[in-house]
């Protein structure tokens, strides 16, 4: 069923799988763009380009070692965002315990795709690998400043779990 996209054409939008030969090129455009976006917001952090190449190697490799998967939200064209899941965390404070949880380490929808429910789609395909793979906790982390996105995933069912907190020590 083909329904309208943010791109003004009638290709129907699909959430699958990450590609890594045809995908690629556009996941990395896209760990650029969520750097950038994430640069708006905390300045102290460099520049997309600067830090793509070893920021999606990153990516790619906390898959291999946590079992994790790449969704990416396809038009047919470019892709307009991703998340990864990673189905294999381990809790690194030792007063954790042994706890073990998912992650969901990255959620992006480009801006021009924003507010037609994508990133609730791929936060539902997220969830759904997570939970096939029996993971019974899936944890998320957002700038604090990123209120649209802490919207998104209080509005998903995620619940604060801790809270960071950080002060300027070098500002009056």
């Amino acid at each position: 069923m083909a329904n309208a996209n943010p791109l003004g054409t009638q290709a129907p939008s699909v959430v699958r799988d990450f590609n890594a030969s045809s995908d690629f090129d556009d996941l990395r455009a896209r760990v650029v763009a969520i750097q950038d976006f994430e640069r708006g917001l905390d300045s102290r952090m460099p520049p997309g380009e600067e830090v793509a190449e070893a920021y999606l190697g990153r990516i790619l490799e906390r898959c291999r070692e946590s079992n994790g998967k790449i969704f990416v939200v396809d038009f047919g064209g470019p892709i307009g965002g991703f998340a990864c899941v990673l189905t294999r965390g381990k809790a690194a404070d030792s007063d954790a315990g042994p706890t073990e949880y998912g992650l969901v380490s990255h959620l992006i929808v480009l801006e021009e795709f924003r507010g037609h429910g994508y990133g609730r789609k791929l936060l539902v395909m997220a969830e759904a690998y997570a939970l096939s793979e029996g993971v019974r906790w899936l944890r998320i982390e957002v700038l604090a400043s990123n209120v649209v996105a802490r919207g998104l995933y209080l509005d998903g069912g995620f619940k604060e779990y801790g809270l960071e907190l950080e002060k300027d020590l070098q500002y009056p």
